[in-house]
């Protein structure tokens, strides 16, 4: 069995902006660097063996300020990035949603049958994210592992860890940025949840993406 826990990176700057930033190379904002400081507290005394992150600098950012309570170091693995928002890319969410109001629908109502314009579907997320986190934890057999991501991309791990497929996102919430979700994997390829989206040690500074994203 491997244990790995996933941490959603920290409030970034497009949290801020309200901003679509997908696979953009934003980072964390001032609050987004505190939430990840609070999340290795939370963490600093759980049995860890290694590290990985998305490639993008919000969850790198997020992965080392927990790595650094092991002086360990972050693996960088771009499978683990955020969906590829194509058009989408930096776009305000208020102005994806004028522009592209029949794309955003199914974002918002029906997710799992949504492709970013010029960018990634979200079934090609799902394949993408559980194919790479399933050999991440087959090579690491029997260890801890943590893992800092993305909003979606937990988002559809969650279908895996739930034993469906991409068509239960649309029953599914975005986690709160910085929060800890604790899963087991297991080699007949079953999941058990241990925590999902836990945040309480975040206190007051609790961010979670707006309604209508």
């Amino acid at each position: 069995m491997t244990l790995i826990y996933f941490v959603r990176h920290g409030q970034s700057m497009g949290n801020v902006n309200a901003e679509f930033h997908g696979q953009y190379n934003s980072d964390l904002s001032v609050l987004g660097h505190s939430q990840a400081c609070l999340a290795g507290e939370y963490l600093r005394n759980k049995k860890i063996d290694i590290f990985y992150s998305s490639d993008l600098n919000r969850a790198y950012q997020t992965a080392c300020h927990i790595a650094q309570n092991y002086n360990a170091q972050v693996i960088k693995n771009e499978n683990l990035r955020e969906i590829f928002a194509g058009k989408w890319e930096k776009m305000k969410f208020s102005d994806i949603e004028k522009e592209y109001p029949e794309e955003y629908y199914l974002w918002k109502n029906n997710i799992a049958e949504c492709r970013c314009p010029g960018g990634e579907s979200v079934k090609e997320l799902y394949e993408r994210i559980n194919s790479e986190v399933d050999k991440l934890a087959k090579i690491n057999d029997g260890k801890t592992i943590c893992i800092a991501t993305h909003a979606t991309p937990l988002r559809m791990l969650k279908c895996a860890w739930m034993g469906k497929g991409v068509e239960a996102a649309n029953t599914l919430k975005f986690v709160p940025n910085a929060s800890v979700s604790q899963v087991e994997y297991y080699p007949d390829g079953t999941r058990k949840i241990i925590t999902d989206g836990f945040c309480d040690f975040l206190g007051n500074d609790v961010t979670v993406l707006p309604k209508n994203i």
